[in-house]
């Protein structure tokens, strides 16, 4: 969820979650004042995922994407919303330890009023589609068998997050465990995904105790040999899921450990992109994730129905589908970088003391 403090901050962390609020820091002067150093590399990697989220919601439209690219988009399925759900479970710690009152409060004003806003307007947009296009029944049906595109994430969060409150006196590592092992007898979730709930589970506990213990993931980055390790079961992660088709891998349990094994890698990856040009877009997306991400979807279907119009060929259509996508959340991170009112859309507003 948004970043703590001024959302029109370009120099605080803004993940995909309710991060702690900044500690009160002592007056100094104003050339002395400085802020906390930006996580460029949280950034960076949870930037990349909501990309990748973008990219492969715009190669599922076109009937006839060549073979190639929706490997890509497979071989990558087993990466993107694990990750995405290890680094907000990762966040879970520092907020618990505040106190269940103040968890609570900020799971409603940053996970709950996005899921309710952001779930009323996507139903909305798909129904005014739906009438436009002479599909309505079509829309409607779509809405009511599912939750709306994206705001499941947002869902599962705030399910996790209270598990995580409630069970906090139990290691992570166990509510991993039951959650790989509910997947083999628990039914899922109407309407949900084959193995997503559970799998999603298991990456958002495995970030609670990496939160816990954040020292050992940074010497992991920081180990050569780990590094490699994790590199290597990236690759045969990613192979096996071209191999098996969709994303089986990613929501089986037997994958929980090799798709976990593959965060080293990958957050090392994105540290050491964020240190370059070519990350500060990612570093750019990353910083306000939330706002790219839920409203990515009506700009993924407004680019399919351009390219319907127009006649498009396929990949021209994925091309569409994706700068629609890109398009309507640099619009709304302009907004509410210029706006900061505007992030009424994103989380409920912060109740500020008498005299600040």
């Amino acid at each position: 969820m948004p970043a703590p403090g001024d959302p029109a901050s370009p120099t605080r962390l803004a993940p995909l979650d309710d991060a702690p609020p900044a500690a009160p820091r002592p007056s100094v002067p104003r050339s002395g004042a400085s802020r906390p150093p930006r996580q460029v590399g949280v950034d960076v990697a949870r930037g990349l995922c909501v990309l990748l989220v973008a990219l492969h919601h715009a190669i599922l439209y076109p009937a006839d994407v060549p073979e190639w690219l929706r490997d890509v988009t497979i071989a990558l399925a087993p990466f993107r919303m694990p990750l995405l759900m290890f680094l907000s479970g990762a966040l879970v710690p520092a907020t618990v330890g505040r106190g269940a009152r103040s968890f609570l409060l900020a799971r409603a004003r940053n996970v709950l009023w996005p899921l309710v806003v952001w779930g009323a307007v996507i139903v909305a947009v798909d129904v005014a589609r739906g009438i436009a296009l002479g599909r309505l029944d079509e829309a409607v049906a779509d809405t009511t068998s599912h939750l709306p595109w994206g705001t499941w994430f947002l869902a599962y969060l705030l399910i996790f997050g209270v598990v995580a409150l409630l069970a906090r006196r139990l290691h992570p590592g166990l509510l991993a465990a039951g959650a790989a092992l509910a997947s083999l007898t628990v039914p899922e979730l109407p309407g949900d995904l084959p193995g997503r709930f559970w799998a999603m589970a298991v990456f958002f506990f495995l970030g609670v105790w990496s939160g816990r213990r954040p020292e050992a993931l940074r010497r992991a980055c920081g180990s050569r040999g780990a590094v490699l390790v994790s590199a290597v079961v990236v690759a045969a992660t990613a192979a096996v899921a071209v191999a098996l088709g969709g994303d089986s891998p990613a929501f089986q349990p037997w994958a929980a450990l090799p798709v976990a094994g593959s965060f080293v890698a990958l957050v090392a990856g994105a540290t050491w992109l964020g240190r370059r040009r070519v990350g500060r877009f990612p570093a750019l997306v990353g910083g306000r994730s939330i706002t790219w991400y839920l409203p990515h979807t009506i700009g993924v279907k407004a680019g399919h129905d351009l390219s319907v119009a127009l006649g498009a060929p396929p990949l021209v259509e994925v091309a569409l589908c994706l700068i629609g996508a890109l398009s309507i959340g640099a619009l709304l991170h302009l907004v509410v970088t210029r706006w900061p009112r505007a992030d009424v859309l994103f989380r409920w507003p912060r109740r500020t003391a008498p005299g600040r």
